[in-house]
Order: C-alpha cells, then structure tokens, then sequence
C-alpha cells in the first residue's frame, strides 16, 4: 500500500490526464469534420478507441502479473503525452485509426492499474480513494470542455494540441516513477490457474454484467439526451448546462459514497443507486418540458451512477487478493464494451423513438438491480 502523499500526486496526474482527455469526445469529431471526415467514419474511429482498450483491457490486467503496475501506468501517462501531437498530425484515414488504435491501448494500460494500486488497503479505504479519483475526473469532465470551449474561441486547434501535450507532459513528471515494492512475476501456469477459477466465480460475472449496463447507459446518455434536447427546442448553452450539472453532480455523488459507505451499508448503497439510475433515466421524455426539471433528473441519475461505481471497486477489493489484477482489466474490458454497445443501440433506437432509447436504459439498469440483490460477501479460498 502506498502512501497518502504518493496517492496525491497520482490523484493530479490522473485529474490533468482527465482534464485533457475530456476534451477529445467534445472538439475532436468538429476538428475532424472540418477536415472532411465523414460522421460516420468519426464515429466508427471512436467506436475503435472503446473496442481496442476493451480487448488490450483484459491482456494489461495479465501483464500486471508480469510487470510492475506503476511502470504500466507510467508508460500510459507518457504515452498521452505525445497522444495530442499524433492527433493533430492526422492527414488520413489510415492516420486517423491508427491514432485511435494507439489512444484505446494506452486508455487500457492506465485504466486496469490505476485501480489496482489501492492493493492492500481495506476495502472502505479503496471506496475512499475510488470515489475522490472518480469525483476529480467527473469534475474534469466539466472543466476540460469548458475551458478548452474557451481557448478555441481565440486559438486554432493546433495551438491547443500543443497546450494539451504541456499539460500531460506536467501530469507525467508529477506521477511517482519509483513505486511499489519488488514485484513477484507469476509463472504463466499460476495465471492459467486463476483464470480457470474465476470462470466459476458467480460473483465476478455479477459486477462485469453490472459495469456493462451501467457503461452502456452512462456514455451514450449524454449523446441521447444532447440530441433529445435539441429536438425540443433548447439552446446550446441550455443543452451544455445540463450536461455539465451532471458531471458536478456525479463528482459530489462519488465523493459523498466514499464518505458513507460502509461493509455494512455497501450492497444497500449499490441496489439503491442501481434503482435511482433506473428510474430517472425513465423519467427523462416524460418530464422534459422546462431545464430544471431535466437537472433535476440528472441530479437523481448521477447519484445513482456515484453509489454504483466506486462499490465496485471496493467488492472486488474485498474478494481474494488475486482477483484484483484479473478482474480490474476485465471489468475495464465489459465497461468498454458497454460504451460501445450504448452508442451503437442509443444510433440505432433514437432514429425511430427517443423514447426506446430511455426505455431499454431503464430496463437494462433494472434488470442489474436485480442482479445486485444476488450479491453476497465473498468467502476465502
């Protein structure tokens, strides 16, 4: 377990990563418009950064077996570096999948151990920790768009690739390059064994299925619910309002769990966010006549969405010590895969009906509270 100043200094480097890549979903599809880029070719070079880290995800939580998880994360964070310089060298769309091929590898490599570095701490310190990470790179979300919305109203793309690359760059000389004790490398015939074992684990399939539908929901509303807006009407600024509110929102959320959750109240919390995200995203075409009333729903969404994914964490932290690096690159796996699945259905439903969209978000999101009931605390090996 590592200390609390070194937890802080990765907790910046991860908000300036955040913070950064906060701004790609927002000001790179215009960028590449302007080049000439079709919508659909844009989003299919997205749909490869999601499929890509979702792939690499579950081969890093491996490779975290065989080498040392603050050495990965800090080949991610270098590799960030220099990810807003390949963006803004794109000529092609050969350039332009090979970039974001190069952006889902280094999303994987930084996501699977960045959450495995709270090895050893109880699992009410990784819920702590979890949800103050988590709230530092739902407020990015909001302050990223916005101040780079703000930058591009007075320099072109170019300069804000190389302001974007400066800001990383800090982010990586910040993060602790010596960390972690000597790393024991597991023999391939030790990880084919624990693999084989958590085939069985009833328990893991339960929170993959969970971070999937929650994925599936939280990625692609923000796209559903911008386009539903437009449609009735609201301005830009009324439609970037709210979407914002909801990152402030999810950010106070995950910080208040990693306060009151306890071992006790931990499954109460993750059923009870599971049900509140059901519902208010069900909510959202019937009560959508005035903004406030879309805050308000997207006030109760996110504090449904802050209950669920830090408890996450913190139930696979309190299972076997070996499940940690398995199972945090291939939760990171089923996330991604939601993310991919959420756009694809949220194109595919919206063309007909907004309504279908919140309808199978809800369900979905109901059917894994159900699952949820189904979780019980984990017993040793």
């Amino acid at each position: 377990m590592i200390s609390i100043l070194l937890h802080r200094r990765i907790l910046i480097t991860e908000l300036l990563v955040a913070l950064v890549t906060a701004t790609f979903p927002v000001f790179l599809p215009i960028y590449f418009s302007d080049m000439g880029f079709s919508a659909f070719q844009i989003g299919l070079a997205f749909a490869v950064v999601a499929l890509t880290a979702a792939a690499v995800g579950v081969a890093s939580g491996i490779l975290e077996e065989r080498v040392n998880r603050y050495k990965l994360l800090a080949a991610a964070y270098g590799g960030y570096v220099v990810l807003p310089l390949f963006y803004s060298l794109i000529q092609s769309l050969h350039h332009l999948f090979t970039v974001t091929i190069f952006d889902g590898i280094i999303t994987a490599f930084r996501e699977g151990p960045l959450y495995s570095i709270f090895e050893g701490a109880s699992a009410k310190k990784t819920t702590v920790s979890v949800s103050h990470l988590e709230a530092a790179v739902n407020l990015a979300g909001f302050w990223g768009p916005l101040m780079a919305g703000i930058f591009l109203s007075l320099y072109p793309m170019q300069a804000f690739f190389r302001v974007a690359s400066t800001l990383l760059l800090l982010g990586f000389l910040i993060y602790p390059k010596n960390l972690g004790p000597r790393h024991r490398r597991m023999s391939f015939q030790k990880i084919h064994s624990e693999l084989q074992f958590l085939e069985h684990d009833i328990r893991l399939h339960i929170l993959l299925a969970i971070m999937f539908t929650v994925s599936f929901v939280l990625f692609s509303k923000s796209m559903a619910l911008a386009l539903f807006m437009d449609g009735l009407g609201y301005s830009l600024e009324t439609i970037g309002l709210v979407g914002g509110l909801f990152f402030v929102f999810l950010a106070g959320s995950e910080w208040l769990a990693g306060m009151i959750e306890t071992a006790r109240t931990r499954k109460l919390l993750f059923s009870f966010g599971l049900i509140l995200a059901s519902v208010s995203i069900f909510l959202f075409p019937l009560f959508s006549q005035q903004w406030w009333q879309l805050a308000l729903l997207a006030l109760m969404f996110s504090m449904g969405v802050g209950l669920i994914r830090p408890a996450i964490f913190a139930f696979l932290v309190s299972s076997h010590p070996a499940y940690r690096h398995f199972t945090t690159g291939t939760l990171f796996a089923a996330s991604r895969l939601g993310i991919v699945a959420g756009f694809f259905s949220a194109g595919v439903l919206i063309e007909y009906d907004f309504s279908y969209y919140f309808l199978l978000s809800s369900g979905l999101l109901f059917l894994a509270f159900l699952l949820s009931l189904f979780l019980k605390h984990p017993h040793k090996r």
